[in-house]
């Protein structure tokens, strides 16, 4: 499966999702969810450097991915299970 996040709004102002995979070091205007990735919240048409950020808000799709179906046993039911964990860091 794979997370989106979507529709950012930080202190009641739409803004830009960006993530980093070195911790703080660069950021990137992404909007999947990697593990071991920071996201944080950044001024739209600005930097790509968080901005602080006392409330934030943002929708998180969940996309499933399946295997071919030539692949699977399809003849009995194969239930989807899973979870994701987030720690929210204060920097």
């Amino acid at each position: 499966y794979d997370l989106t996040l979507m529709r950012l709004v930080a202190d009641s102002i739409p803004a830009q999702v960006i993530w980093s995979a070195d911790k703080g070091a660069t950021w990137e205007n992404k909007i999947y969810l990697m593990p071991g990735t920071w996201v944080s919240a950044a001024a739209l048409g600005g930097p790509l450097q968080p901005i602080p950020v006392k409330e934030m808000n943002v929708d998180v799709d969940v996309g499933i991915r399946f295997a071919p179906a030539a692949e699977l046993d399809l003849s009995n039911e194969v239930p989807i299970d899973g979870s994701t964990t987030l720690d929210v860091m204060y920097l």
